[in-house]
């Protein structure tokens, strides 16, 4: 028989600033619990206004003791059920709320409740049973078409590392006979010709097992532990053309303010807080310029920066989604200023998902040294990233040439490159040339 939560001590509370999130027993039927729980007779509008916390955090409802609303430090919110057999505390998902709805989830937890009662079994054991036979590829199937494509814009990635990276080694192997030793022995395999790409197909992995343990294919992740394989230096990074491509991918499940922050970044070489500092009297869209004040740059002397005609493109899908009245381009929620501390953790989340390390100054030296080589000379890629520091003081004082023919040049040879790069066709050699004068 169903024995209930019989020792509240054995559940290890979740504590969000300060505030404990305990688990209820389910022994007492009282109304409310006699334990110290916090639980809620949940409604949809209650938990519509759930907002991540940072942490964690398991909201129990009131109605159905053991039914609780599981909101991940993501914001994603998943329906799960507690309950006890022979003594053991088990959890069974449910699925995705709004999906799942409040309605359903409480159907389903009383009839899970109902089974563990009348018979002693442990459904969730029995789900495990029907899925012992599933194959990696089974699993990389199921992972593509329920939560990569629905939920990231970077799925064709994903897919590609699959079929290139992982099916080869593991297309017939049972995902309940991954092991710890398995995936090492893939990651060295795969480093052993693409390091970096290494680190991607461990983050991958993990992101599949993952998703097999949230649906009780398996108990636990083997590549929970794995060390990425090949660490790498922060400040010498420029991304190469997988990295480019995965990077570009990404973004796009961004916000698609971040997104155009990062892809102006990318486009223009352009100090980060530059960009997101960038004001609407700055730009002139159609002409194509953008203006950096003496006080927003780093020698503190006024940058012109041509924009290419992608970058045009991206501001303007800005200029249409920000209010006339706010002068900042990229602007907060609350249009009282810009988007500078959320961008600033924008490279975390990311380095998180694409399996190496990235910094945002790694856009701006993988934009000159995409220029440089492409031919651009080093003297223009300086006045692209406003580096005139290391000309000599005769030539700065004199030079009051705007340099802006051969910088918007550059710009369109970087532009050009990074769209073969992206489209993966092979780009055609043609020399950088500098305006006559």
């Amino acid at each position: 028989m169903f024995s209930g939560f019989n020792d509240f001590n054995d559940l290890q509370p979740i504590s969000a600033k300060g505030t404990s999130f305990c688990y209820p027993c389910v022994t007492h039927n009282t109304s409310p619990p006699t334990c110290p729980v916090t639980a809620f007779s949940l409604t949809d509008r209650h938990i519509r206004t759930l907002n991540p916390t940072g942490h964690r955090v398991d909201h129990f409802d009131r109605r159905v003791t053991g039914l609780a609303l599981r909101l991940a430090a993501s914001g994603r919110k998943t329906w799960c059920v507690f309950f006890r057999v022979n003594r053991r505390l088990r959890r069974m998902t449910l699925g995705h709320y709004p999906a799942v709805t409040l309605h359903a989830a409480r159907t389903k937890a009383r009839q899970i409740l109902a089974e563990v009662a009348l018979h002693g079994t442990d459904p969730a054991a029995h789900r495990l049973d029907t899925r012992h036979g599933a194959t990696v590829a089974d699993l990389a199937a199921e992972y593509l078409t329920r939560h990569a494509k629905p939920h990231k814009k970077s799925w064709p990635e994903d897919q590609r590392i699959i079929t290139r990276e992982l099916l080869p080694h593991w297309r017939h192997r049972l995902v309940t006979d991954v092991t710890r030793r398995d995936v090492h022995a893939l990651i060295d395999a795969v480093a052993d010709h693409a390091p970096v790409m290494a680190n991607r197909v461990l983050a991958l992995v993990r992101g599949m097992l993952n998703f097999a343990v949230a649906h009780e294919w398996i108990a636990s992740n083997p590549a929970a532990l794995v060390k990425k394989p090949s660490p790498e230096r922060t400040r010498e990074r420029v991304l190469n053309a997988a990295e480019i491509r995965a990077l570009w991918a990404a973004l796009d499940d961004l916000s698609p303010t971040m997104r155009r922050v990062f892809k102006t970044r990318l486009l223009t070489g352009q100090r980060g807080g530059e960009v997101v500092r960038m004001q609407w009297s700055d730009v002139e869209l159609d002409t194509g310029m953008w203006t950096i004040p003496g006080s927003e740059t780093k020698n503190g002397h006024p940058h012109r920066v041509p924009l290419t005609t992608p970058v045009v493109a991206l501001l303007r899908e800005q200029r249409a989604s920000v209010p006339e009245d706010i002068p900042w381009v990229f602007a907060n929620a609350l249009g009282s200023g810009s988007v500078h501390h959320r961008a600033r953790k924008v490279p975390r989340q990311l380095t998180r998902r694409l399996g190496f390390h990235f910094r945002g100054h790694d856009l701006r030296r993988t934009v000159a040294t995409g220029m440089a080589e492409s031919g651009v000379p080093v003297q223009i890629i300086a006045r692209v990233l406003n580096h005139i520091d290391g000309s000599p003081r005769a030539t700065k004082a004199y030079d009051r040439h705007t340099y802006d023919a051969e910088k918007l040049r550059a710009l369109e040879t970087w532009a050009q490159r990074l769209d073969h790069i992206l489209t993966g066709t092979k780009a055609a050699v043609v020399p950088f040339r500098t305006a006559t004068p």
